[in-house]
């Protein structure tokens, strides 16, 4: 059984929120069988490797029904998504610039709440877009509750950036604007869903796009052909009609780029 954020929060003052939860999951979880919904049963490293390894047709269904178990009061479940999103949280921390004011254990603790909030409160209609929803949504709080207040913007940006036509274009890195001055950091990415919702949190953050217009873009750039026009059609609107949006959308967000200095000549 998963024990509760205080006793991880209690433990951290020795070893680091991060270090307590990978310690907690490999003492307790790691190797420990559980069953979920009375359907499955298995240790946490094949429940971690069960959402990880889903391919993307199946990847949708089996995290909500682990989000499913998870809010039915399933605390083993719920352990398990935090694992598999803890990598993230711990990029917010680094990311986020209403945490870079905090000292770095701070901004791993909050960050860390705020992923652990959003799978809590996971809204279980939402079967579509599961992960970029629990990013998103742990984005938000991050930023609704921990504003930037200082001039400095820092843009975690995708290996996918989008050019003024509102293609896509290869680049990989985090860039740091400060006063004037622009800085360019590698950095990875570890899955499809990260190729997108680090300039999409971007966006969020600093009012480029409204949360409406992020949605539909994280939306679209997570479904398949099939699913992006069975969704126009459940909107009463046709699949072009849709594209055409998520064309206008692109190119007003590669504009917020380019304001920002984050062009091709500034890399």
């Amino acid at each position: 059984m998963a024990t509760s954020l205080n006793t991880a929060t209690s433990q951290r003052k020795t070893e680091g929120m991060v270090g307590a939860l990978n310690r907690q999951w490999e003492v307790e979880l790691a190797d420990t069988l559980h069953s979920y919904g009375d359907w499955i049963t298995m240790t946490g490293t094949e429940a971690l490797y069960f959402l990880q390894s889903a391919p993307a047709p199946v990847r949708d269904s089996r995290f909500h029904f682990i989000i499913r178990c998870a809010l039915a009061g399933d605390l083993t479940a719920e352990r398990v998504l935090l694992q598999a999103f803890l990598p993230k949280a711990v990029r917010f921390a680094h990311t986020c610039r209403g945490l870079l004011s905090m000292t770095t254990e701070d901004a791993l603790c909050s960050a860390v709440a705020a992923m652990w909030e959003s799978i809590r409160t996971y809204k279980l209609a939402c079967t579509k877009s599961v992960t970029g929803n629990l990013v998103l949504r742990a984005l938000r709080i991050i930023t609704t509750e921990y504003p930037a207040q200082d001039r400095e913007v820092l843009v975690e940006v995708s290996p996918e950036i989008i050019d003024e036509s509102g293609e896509w274009e290869s680049h990989h890195g985090v860039g740091v604007r400060k006063a004037g001055t622009f800085s360019f950091q590698p950095i990875e990415f570890d899955s499809g869903v990260d190729k997108v919702m680090a300039i999409l949190a971007w966006a969020s953050e600093c009012g480029a796009l409204s949360p409406r217009e992020v949605k539909i873009l994280g939306t679209y750039s997570t479904l398949s052909i099939a699913e992006c026009k069975a969704w126009a059609e459940r909107e009463g609107r046709s699949y072009q009609s849709l594209c055409n949006q998520v064309s206008n959308l692109r190119s007003k967000l590669a504009r917020a780029i380019k304001r920002t200095s984050l062009n091709r000549g500034a890399w």
